[in-house]
């Protein structure tokens, strides 16, 4: 990565190509246990539940999109270092652009 663009996969994205720079989680978002006494709930659902709960909180990316695509550039990550890499690609490349946040895919 350098104020030119960006390379992944061999492939260059020229800072000027590129027209959105995203965190995504498609774990994320308002999962609720409830729990109804008179219904009982599976212990595979619950554990279920819990597991992608747990996973969510490491599950963000980062991504750019230009020419209709989007890259990667990391992932597995916690929304705090989420954040602070699309603040730093965003610096370097200096694009007018802004950070947008996902829970789910577009």
């Amino acid at each position: 990565m350098n104020p030119e663009g960006i390379e992944t996969d061999g492939t260059l994205l020229r800072r000027g190509d590129i027209h959105n720079l995203c965190i995504r989680n498609k774990f994320a978002g308002g999962v609720e246990v409830v729990y109804d006494v008179n219904r009982g709930m599976d212990t595979g659902v619950t554990l279920g539940l819990a597991g992608r709960r747990a996973l969510a909180e490491v599950a963000y990316r980062v991504e750019v999109e230009a020419g209709g695509k989007a890259y990667v550039l990391a992932s597995g990550l916690d929304e705090v270092t989420a954040r602070g890499v699309a603040t730093e690609v965003g610096k370097v490349l200096n694009l007018a652009v802004p950070v947008r946040a996902f829970t789910h895919p577009a």
